[in-house]
């Protein structure tokens, strides 16, 4: 399955809705912006699928094939790469290498995941991205935090949105003041770690949880075969990543799994 990756800049105080000047795509007048450009190219070399609303692409369509002396090669990347529009009355993208997804958003983007390839990229787009968190679809948060308190606009996260748990995988500093972290969700990184062990959440996990006495947890639980005749359950709270037994042969915690 592929990954999406909701990557965002983002203020100290948590804003995504770019409400003053203090982002800008072009870079920052004579600050050194080649690390950070390094690093965005890398993360364009691993996605091959690029996917924002409506709003959000129109505004890029408008700007970055008009840059023909961009220096960044952002606009070389979104000309070539696969991009997916979410619309209900776009019809014709006209930006090349485009597709308009038209029907539930939800069922469209888990299909997208289903399918061979590279990482999709979700960018901007605050409603979508929204809409994806609370479809539990989104595997990876990618945020460049600006050194800025804008004081007021939209979050990344939807209002009374909490997430069990996620794993730092990366943190980067760049002299702009810029600052680059990478989550993954806990339960990403479990199929990650643990391959084809995991598999999806169901009624089996929901009666494991109850059997160890975990079902006041806010759990997000996934099967796990450790061995055919003990069955476990992966589940996740602010602590960490646990397990559990599915006939309450664990009726505890078995505290936080490391990397496998």
């Amino acid at each position: 399955m592929r990954t999406l990756a909701i990557t965002q800049n983002i203020t100290v105080d948590g804003s995504i809705e770019m409400l003053g000047d203090w982002f800008d795509p072009q870079g920052q007048g004579d600050v050194d912006n080649s690390a950070l450009l390094a690093e965005l190219r890398r993360q364009d070399s691993e996605a091959d699928g690029f996917l924002a609303g409506r709003r959000t692409f129109e505004d890029l369509r408008g700007y970055w094939p008009e840059q023909s002396d961009d220096s960044t090669g952002i606009s070389e990347y979104l000309n070539q790469v696969q991009k997916y529009v979410v619309s209900s009355t776009m019809t014709d993208p006209q930006w090349q290498n485009s597709t308009v997804l038209s029907g539930d958003p939800v069922e469209e983007i888990r299909s997208l995941k289903d399918q061979p390839g590279k990482d999709i990229v979700l960018t901007g787009s605050i409603t979508l991205c929204h809409a994806m968190i609370e479809a539990g679809l989104v595997d990876e948060y990618r945020l460049f935090v600006h050194p800025v308190v804008q004081g007021r606009g939209r979050r990344l996260f939807p209002d009374g949105f909490e997430s069990p748990g996620l794993r730092l995988l990366e943190a980067k500093a760049f002299g702009s003041g810029i600052t680059y972290t990478r989550y993954a969700r806990l339960l990403t990184w479990a199929r990650r770690s643990h391959g084809s062990a995991c598999k999806q959440r169901g009624e089996p996990a929901s009666a494991a949880a109850r059997a160890c006495g975990l079902a006041d947890l806010p759990l997000m639980a996934e099967w796990v075969h450790d061995a055919p005749q003990a069955p476990t359950v992966l589940f996740a709270d602010r602590s960490g990543l646990g397990r559990a037994g599915l006939h309450g042969s664990f009726d505890h915690r078995v505290g936080v799994l490391d990397d496998e």
